[in-house]
């Protein structure tokens, strides 16, 4: 009966070390994508990402109806992604009615442990600089956006930022 108690003991020690070593919610990475809300009114907007295990696909009903406190603009939920590994984003930004492509891109960041990516998307002109007076802004990516199949003089920008999960700067 002892030796099988330390068996158990030994076991449930080298299972506590290994979920330090290997995995603990400080280790997890997310995401979360937010919108000018504006932009959402008489457009579709399509983001499929993936981080290599995982991806999911968000259009304008899973941007909750709350307004994001970071950018004023409409969020998606929080998802979890993997720590290592590239997170791939693709998005389509559609006339609502007609369907005809306005926007469309993609984009890579290496993804790491213990940090949420969050993005916003915004429509501004093309000379415009969308990370100015951003405090945690990592930096965007411009797109073309065209409403009437013409050149526009406005861009779709995508910025992007990052936090520690668990030691989060306070802007």
């Amino acid at each position: 009966m002892r030796n099988s108690s330390s068996v158990i003991l030994i076991t449930f020690a080298v299972f506590l070390t290994s979920c330090s070593v290997f995995g603990t919610d400080d280790k997890k990475a997310e995401t979360q994508f937010s919108v000018e809300s504006n932009l959402l009114s008489n457009q579709t907007l399509y983001i499929n990402f993936t981080d290599g295990d995982n991806s999911k696909i968000f259009s304008n009903q899973d941007f909750q109806t709350r307004e994001n406190p970071t950018t004023g603009g409409l969020a998606t939920p929080i998802i979890e992604t993997s720590t290592d590994g590239k997170l791939t984003v693709e998005f389509q930004l559609l006339d609502s009615e007609t369907e005809r492509e306005i926007s469309d891109g993609d984009f890579q960041l290496d993804l790491k442990e213990d940090w949420r990516y969050s993005f916003y998307i915004l429509l501004d002109s093309a000379e415009a600089d969308p990370t100015e007076g951003c405090f945690g802004c990592g930096g965007y990516f411009s797109f073309g956006y065209s409403i009437d199949n013409s050149s526009s003089d406005d861009s779709l920008y995508v910025v992007w930022g990052g936090n520690s999960i668990s030691n989060p700067v306070k802007y």
